[in-house]
C-alpha cells in the first residue's frame, strides 16, 4: 500500500479508495495519511465488505473531520470517531453510496 500511496494522482477534491477485506488498520492509516497529503478535501480509505459492512479510515489536511464526524457517519450508516485530522470506524453504506460521497469515485 505504500508503493499505491506514492502512486496517488494529486485531486483537489475528495478521494475514495478501496481495498480488500482483512487489510490491516495500521496499512489503512497509512494509504489515508497518503492520500490526505495529496487531495484538497478527504481521503476515504474503504476496507472489505461482508456482511457487516465496511472499515473506514477518513483523513484530512484541509477539513476539521472531529466537526463533521456526526454528519459524514449518518451518511454512510457508520459508527465512529477520531481526531480533527482522522477519523475510523466502521460503515454500511454500498460502494456506490461511499463513491458519491467522498469525489464520485476513485483513485484506481
Amino acid at each position: 500500500l505504500r508503493r499505491r500511496g506514492e502512486a496517488l494522482v494529486p485531486v483537489d477534491g475528495d478521494l475514495c479508495l478501496f481495498e480488500a477485506p482483512g487489510t490491516g488498520r495500521d496499512a489503512l492509516r497509512e494509504l489515508a495519511n497518503a492520500g490526505a497529503d495529496k487531495c484538497g478535501g478527504i481521503c476515504a480509505v474503504f476496507a472489505g465488505c461482508d456482511g457487516d459492512g465496511w472499515q473506514y479510515i477518513l483523513a484530512s489536511r484541509h477539513v476539521d473531520l472531529r466537526s463533521r464526524a456526526r454528519e459524514l457517519n449518518a451518511a454512510m450508516a457508520g459508527r465512529g470517531g477520531g481526531s480533527p485530522e482522522m477519523i475510523q470506524g466502521s460503515a454500511g453504506a454500498s460502494r456506490k453510496v461511499l463513491e458519491s460521497l467522498f469525489g464520485g469515485g476513485t483513485n484506481e
